[in-house]
């Protein structure tokens, strides 16, 4: 089966687009060689949490050194592989995360970092882009995904410069959260 931007490959409940002269359209990833993003400010998970109110898990993005940071909503198993992630739990079976990373690495390429690039429709976007030994690919994800894979290939984590600037919160160094733990 076709689409517009590849080959689709249906393997169980799977379909995966399998991206042949992908980087023709909008999937174009930044020249060789480029090392980091242009107009884009690199942060790190400054807090997992969960909402008191409503007790859904949160991620506050931001530089530890600066006063603004962004907070996104996600699902609570993204929060989990988050959370398995930064606490350094070894888990007996890979999770998908660890899979997309496997399989990155099998096949000659590298995550050269995430970012978090716009919001539309209350819905922040984020790409990742991959680095292999013959191009440079940008593949849209969502954000929980996109860090989930970058906290595991420790590649840089981005949000553009005006996203930050429009989106972004107050916090202080002392700011708190409760913290995220897994349902029971």
């Amino acid at each position: 089966m076709r689409s517009k931007y590849g080959r689709l490959l249906s393997v169980g409940l799977w379909t995966i687009l399998i991206c042949v002269g992908c980087g023709q359209d909008k999937g174009e990833g930044p020249p060789m060689g480029e090392t980091e993003p242009s107009g884009m400010v690199e942060v790190e998970v400054r807090i997992l949490g969960r909402s008191q109110s409503t007790l859904e898990p949160f991620v506050l993005l931001g530089d530890p050194e600066a006063e603004t940071g962004l907070v996104i909503w996600i699902g609570e198993y993204v929060a989990w592989a988050i959370f398995v992630k930064l606490e350094g739990i070894d888990l007996e079976r890979p999770i998908t995360h660890d899979l997309m990373k496997t399989m990155l690495e099998g096949m000659g390429g590298r995550v050269m970092w995430v970012a978090v690039t716009d919001l539309q429709e209350e819905v922040y976007m984020a790409e990742v882009t991959i680095q292999t030994d013959r191009t440079a690919l940008r593949i849209d994800a969502r954000p929980s995904d996109a860090i989930a894979l970058a906290l595991r290939t420790s590649a840089p984590i981005y949000i553009a410069e005006e996203v930050m600037e429009l989106y972004g919160v107050p916090v202080t160094r002392e700011e708190s959260a409760e913290k995220w733990v897994p349902a029971q």
